[in-house]
């Protein structure tokens, strides 16, 4: 479960992250982003080793990381799998 709220707290701020640099002016885009992007690595990496030395279940930490990916994996295959309105 730990894995699955990290990982979404993650998208979260990746989200909000991405709204401010499309808004943002271009040469403040860039330097923004950087910033953003290895703050947001660090404090995640971060979390996972304090949830280790916690002793938190890796395999369920490993699976709850991916929980994300996996969802999208499968809406993208059932969405190409099951187009309505258009021929193959």
């Amino acid at each position: 479960m730990a894995g699955g709220i990290l990982v979404l707290l993650n998208h979260c701020w990746l989200r909000s992250i991405l709204e401010r640099i499309l808004s943002s002016r271009a040469e403040n885009a860039a330097r923004y982003a950087i910033i953003r992007f290895i703050l947001r690595l660090s404090l995640i990496a971060v979390a996972v080793v304090a949830l280790f030395r916690v002793g938190v279940n890796i395999a369920g930490l490993l699976t709850g990381l991916s929980i994300l990916v996996l969802a999208m994996i499968s809406v993208s295959i059932y969405s190409l799998v099951h187009r309505k309105g258009e021929s193959s």
